[in-house]
C-alpha cells in the first residue's frame, strides 16, 4: 500500500498530490504565498518616505518571493504542529 497526501489550493480549486508529509507542508506554504500575492496586487511590503512636511511617498520593495528561509521554517513548523 502507498500512501499520498493531497493539498489543496483554494486559488484554483484544485489539490497536488504529493508523496510526503513534508512536501506536502511546502506546497501548503507556496499556496499561502501564493494566494497572499494575489491578494496584495503582488506586492507584500511597501516602503514609505515621509519628508519633513509629513508627507508620504509610497514605493513597494518586495513582491513576497524573497523572504528568508528561517521564516518558511516557521510557517511550516506552525502547519505541522
Amino acid at each position: 500500500m502507498t500512501t499520498k497526501y493531497a493539498v489543496f489550493n483554494p486559488l484554483n480549486g484544485q489539490y497536488t498530490k504529493t508523496d510526503t508529509i513534508e512536501d506536502a507542508h511546502s506546497t501548503i506554504v507556496q499556496n499561502v504565498l501564493e494566494f497572499y500575492k494575489a491578494h496584495s496586487n503582488m506586492y507584500s511590503i511597501s516602503e514609505i518616505q515621509v519628508d519633513e512636511n509629513g508627507n508620504e511617498t509610497w514605493s513597494s520593495v518586495d513582491n513576497g518571493t524573497e523572504l528568508p528561509a528561517e521564516y518558511i521554517e516557521q510557517i511550516k513548523s506552525g502547519i505541522a504542529e
